[in-house]
């Protein structure tokens, strides 16, 4: 079942560390199949655009691991992926795009058969 505008808008996509939280890469998942009619493309880069806050909030709390000037506006880099498949490309290649995400590589899954689409984004590049 389709989600609503008001869903859309309330923290639809995850996001996690990569493995180990140790390489500076976030990675947005859970973006939806289908979106309902009337999804803008300025709702759709709202919706990409919190994901993206919180995983710069939650880098930003990890201090621990990082150096001195980790968070110096010239040094602070981190990275953000996202993997769309072709049936998903279509609600969110374009928003993905205009908030700076880049397609940069794409794949045959070989356990869902799926065409995986991964975009990245990087900070203070």
């Amino acid at each position: 079942m389709p989600l609503t505008a008001l869903q859309l808008t309330q923290n639809v996509l995850q996001y996690a560390e990569h493995g180990g939280s140790c390489c500076g890469i976030y990675h947005i998942h859970s973006f939806p199949a289908y979106l309902p009619t009337g999804a803008t493309l300025d709702c759709r880069k709202r919706i990409i655009e919190a994901a993206v806050a919180n995983c710069l909030a939650e880098y930003e709390d990890n201090d621990d691991y990082f150096t001195e000037d980790a968070f110096n506006e010239d040094s602070w880099k981190m990275a953000i992926e996202c993997v769309l498949t072709n049936r998903q490309l279509p609600d969110w290649q374009e928003a993905l795009e205009a908030v700076g995400f880049k397609l940069v590589f794409s794949w045959d899954n070989s356990n869902s058969g799926n065409t995986c689409n991964m975009f990245v984004k990087g900070t203070n590049q």
